[in-house]
């Protein structure tokens, strides 16, 4: 048996003539630090908190495990919330200028 794993670096809300306008090489600045752990949901749960990292070499993507999501917000699946809530910012999209 197999259950989905899914690291989300970080959610925010922007507005939908933003959303639609979106196109390859847009930038969206995420609230989420570097340093803040990423949450891993299983099953489509929050439960893991991570640390990605690359392997210079192969450049493979991994997640070093770092704790557990505290189980008051395990129950917060969908909740555009994040945590830890940790100086979140406004988001915001980028365009590069056009040459």
């Amino acid at each position: 048996m197999s259950v989905p794993l899914v690291a989300e670096l970080g959610r925010t809300k922007i507005k939908l003539r933003e959303a639609e306008a979106l196109k390859e090489g847009d930038i969206v600045r995420l609230p989420t630090r570097v340093q803040d752990p990423v949450t891993v949901h299983l099953g489509g749960k929050p439960k893991l908190l991570a640390r990605p990292f690359a392997k210079k070499k192969s450049g493979d993507l991994k997640l070093k495990v770092v704790g557990e999501v505290p189980v008051d917000y395990q129950d917060r699946q969908g909740a555009v919330a994040v945590y830890p809530a940790s100086g979140q910012r406004s988001a915001e999209v980028h365009r590069p200028q056009q040459e």
